[in-house]
């Protein structure tokens, strides 16, 4: 099997890393952000075209507000140091999520990085930032919803004629992308936490015991081998 295309990651452990190292939980988000970029790297090596990485759900508003202030001020500092890097390394930065809920400073950041990377084509950085699953399922519903209605499409007509094409992919935020061949998880959980739900239904499954910032190449590596071992059928006969 050739190797993956598109590799989702759950970054896990971040706060876990950094008691480990007798410092403050804001230690470790921080040092989890800097892995971003080392990670990305190791995908173009790979031959890897799409990254999403995982690091704010919405649920993450109910950390304590000092937390989730720090995480958001990192979002700037990222801004400040990645910007000429991802130009220079022809990565382009896509957010994936909420847009309205996020502060308007943060906001503004995430946006140049996105103007700014956007004619960059070697490496697609998909950024889930104030993302649910399911809230981006309950919108995608929603806007499918509204098209029915505003194109007076008849339903009954949609169950006879192959040709109409309604699926709810097409509302997603990650319309514009394949699924994830693959998805890691780091610091040993073995759960997907509300991440592309709807994506990920046949995705292979990968999950490392490292802490998110202990995460090195030679796990990386070990990631690929274990999916390329795999026998990917998609629901067919092996073989088939």
């Amino acid at each position: 099997m050739t190797g993956p295309k598109h590799i989702a990651f759950i970054m896990d452990g971040n706060g876990r890393w950094a008691l480990k190292q007798n410092k403050p939980r804001f230690y470790g988000h921080e040092a989890g952000m800097d892995k971003i970029e080392q990670v990305c790297n190791w995908c173009k090596d790979f031959d890897v075209h799409i990254g999403s990485f995982y690091a704010f759900s919405k649920e993450n508003w109910k950390r304590p507000q000092s937390e989730v202030n720090f995480i958001l001020s990192l979002i700037e500092k990222y801004y400040k140091q990645k910007l000429e890097t991802l130009n220079n390394n022809n990565i382009k930065f896509i957010h994936i999520g909420d847009k309205k809920e996020l502060p308007p400073k943060t906001l503004s950041c995430i946006s140049i990085l996105e103007k700014e990377t956007e004619n960059n084509d070697s490496f697609y950085l998909l950024f889930y930032f104030n993302y649910s699953s399911r809230a981006e399922l309950d919108r995608a519903a929603l806007l499918l919803s509204e098209y029915i209605v505003k194109n007076d499409i008849n339903l009954q007509a949609v169950n006879s004629n192959t040709d109409i094409n309604l699926s709810l992919s097409l509302f997603l935020y990650t319309k514009n992308f394949p699924d994830p061949d693959l998805l890691i998880r780091t610091s040993g959980e073995q759960r997907i936490s509300n991440f592309l739900l709807y994506q990920l239904a046949y995705t292979e499954l990968y999950f490392e015991p490292q802490l998110w910032p202990e995460f090195t190449r030679k796990h990386f590596e070990k990631a690929i081998k274990s999916y390329q071992k795999r026998d990917r059928r998609f629901g067919g006969l092996k073989g088939s």
